[in-house]
């Protein structure tokens, strides 16, 4: 069943042997590009995100457990999550801010760039209320303090334009993430340069 379409990706839920469940996520084509190139293209984009998704859980940050990969179809075969996202529950779970920027510093300290940090990416568990970050379709690996910064800017930006009245909440995040963070100074220097640039273009409109 199809559960979400978007300009990169098609989502869908499916049963499979022992499992109720699983999250079938198969990459589209594009056929304004070349076919030889576009098929290299989404091979090494779908690589990336399987690749992030092991290495996000191995510096300890929850994410859909992957299964397998099929190259062929362009398919990540994952775990189902029954959970919602923060995006629709956030004003009753404002007690998940901290462990959240947590989450994210673990992310960063390991160098792993999400690329769409949203609260659409962001799932909250049924059963534990545990946090599970998912959607890892434009991200990558990168140890610059920019990059860390741009990921943050993309959260805060978010919260702006979804969730003007919870202010707070991503306060409390940026708290958390910048006392666990790796090198947190330079990430502050660049999160307001960040920041500027993006005052910039709104006045520029």
């Amino acid at each position: 069943m199809l559960i979400s379409q978007g300009a990169e990706a098609s989502t869908f839920t499916q049963s499979f042997k022992n499992f109720d469940k699983i999250i079938l996520k198969k990459r589209e084509s594009k056929n304004y590009r070349h076919h030889i190139l576009d098929q290299n293209i989404t091979k090494s984009r779908l690589s990336q995100e399987a690749k992030l998704l092991v290495k996000a859980a191995s510096c300890d940050v929850r994410t859909p457990v992957l299964y397998w990969v099929d190259t062929q179809e362009s398919i990540l075969a994952m775990e189902h999550i029954s959970g919602r996202p923060l995006k629709s529950c956030i004003s009753s779970h404002a007690y998940l801010a901290e462990s959240i920027g947590e989450s994210i510093a673990k992310l960063h300290s390991c160098d792993i760039i999400h690329g769409d940090l949203t609260t659409s990416n962001i799932l909250v568990e049924n059963s534990s209320n545990e946090i599970v970050f998912i959607d890892f379709g434009l991200g990558y690996i990168s140890s610059l303090a920019e990059d860390k910064a741009v990921d943050l800017y993309v959260l805060e930006r978010a919260f702006d334009s979804s969730h003007p009245n919870d202010k707070d909440f991503f306060e409390t995040i940026i708290s958390s993430y910048f006392k666990k963070v790796s090198n947190p100074e330079s990430i502050v220097i660049k999160l307001e340069e960040v920041r500027l640039r993006g005052r910039k273009r709104s006045m520029i409109g």
